[in-house]
């Protein structure tokens, strides 16, 4: 592609020649020949000074708690870029640039500037970036670019490196929370383990298996020792709901995203201390002990309209704590949480103030507090403060996290 440089001096050359094709001037056809020299020159150099270049990029590092299985939002992340150029001849002035556009992706540094890489070599380079929201990001191709060696013309060339990051929403982490429930248990979240409530079956023997726990019947029908095997109650149960969708924003903050923020902190905090955490949310029932999988799955939490709303009676498992999430002017979910209430269980409700400015609001504290429920409010930008009202917080560690392998 020809720069704007390059059709001035185009021009330039074509009006010396006639110029010297009508005075005969010999140094006018020499001046004329070194123009039309240049432009060959330039116009072959970025085809070769590109080359076969190939790109791979890869997360190695994010700064938030150490043992956390992808970035969070806010967090700044560490991107490497490997750079190796396969041709046989070397790559000469090129720029690597990365547009992330409207991904929601901050990064001070838009690209990278190789003035040589020779053939058969590599090139490592790091580079920092942020994301801005959780979800699920898939960054955009590289553009390599050389005006090599005049500027007269440009190479363009997109070099495909597929690649996804799964951005965790924020956890304020917690010292401790009184909420949960010791007695509840879920229908499948149950963990296996030497010895328990409930026998679920047998299994083979192995060293240090207690001789009391010997299955008789099943050693004689296998000629095998056999044990009995236990399932296992989890420590502590709660339930997170909430029916948010993305529409409800204020001042650039959401709702959706707050509720997120707010079942994120206090699910991971259930599922260290090994309990286990059942979300009800937008259309979505999930229970899992697994921190991993619940973070995971908070980051890829749609906020679309036309999600369905999941009962919260049915859905509830019995004796278990349930953490609410609701905006103000959601009625149906008040008066969800308010039946549940009345119904003996514990029900804790954190009422959204403040997004929705185009519905009237309802007296939720009284509503729900009358029912039994205990009310936190929870303004836009406040989401922080209130999670503290659920528990004592523990700040979170900013240690860098080595991830060798994410991507």
């Amino acid at each position: 592609m020809v720069t704007v440089r390059g059709v001035g001096v185009i021009v330039t050359a074509i009006l010396v020649l006639i110029l010297a094709g009508l005075t005969r001037i010999g140094w006018l056809l020499l001046f004329d020949a070194v123009l039309w020299g240049a432009i060959v020159v330039s116009a072959a150099m970025p085809w070769i000074a590109v080359g076969d270049l190939r790109i791979r990029r890869r997360i190695s590092r994010w700064h938030g708690a150490e043992d956390y299985p992808g970035p969070m939002v806010g967090d700044p992340v560490e991107l490497d870029i490997a750079l190796e150029n396969r041709g046989f001849l070397p790559c000469m002035f090129v720029t690597v640039g990365y547009n992330y556009g409207d991904q929601g992706i901050e990064s001070a540094k838009k690209q990278l500037f190789i003035a040589w890489l020779g053939r058969r070599r590599e090139q490592a380079a790091t580079t920092q970036a942020t994301f801005t929201k959780r979800g699920l990001y898939q960054l955009p191709p590289l553009i390599v670019e050389t005006q090599v060696p005049f500027g007269l013309f440009r190479r363009r060339k997109r070099v495909e490196d597929p690649m996804e990051v799964v951005v965790l929403p924020k956890v304020h982490r917690f010292a401790g929370l009184d909420m949960t429930s010791s007695s509840g248990m879920f229908s499948s979240a149950t963990n296996r383990a030497r010895v328990g409530d409930q026998i679920t079956g047998s299994r083979n023997y192995v060293s240090g298996d207690p001789w009391h726990h010997i299955h008789w019947r099943n050693t004689a029908r296998t000629n095998l020792p056999q044990v009995k095997e236990f399932e296992q109650s989890p420590d502590s149960a709660l339930v997170v709901a909430f029916n948010i969708q993305e529409e409800g924003v204020q001042g650039g903050e959401s709702a959706l995203e707050h509720a997120v923020q707010i079942a994120a902190s206090a699910g991971d905090h259930v599922c260290r201390s090994g309990g286990v955490v059942c979300i009800i949310a937008n259309g979505v029932r999930q229970e899992t002990s697994s921190r991993h999988l619940l973070l995971r799955s908070l980051a890829l939490l749609s906020g679309e309209k036309g999600s369905r709303r999941l009962s919260l009676e049915e859905q509830a498992p019995p004796y278990t704590a349930v953490l609410v999430v609701l905006e103000e002017s959601d009625g149906d979910g008040l008066r969800d949480a308010a039946r549940l209430s009345a119904a003996n269980r514990d029900v804790t409700a954190i009422v959204l103030r403040g997004f929705d400015k185009s519905s009237e609001p309802i007296n939720a504290r009284g509503l729900l507090s009358s029912a039994g429920a205990r009310v936190i409010e929870c303004w836009p930008g406040d989401v922080e403060s209130s999670i503290a009202e659920l528990g004592s917080v523990a700040a979170l560690e900013t240690a860098p996290n080595a991830a060798a392998g994410y991507n």
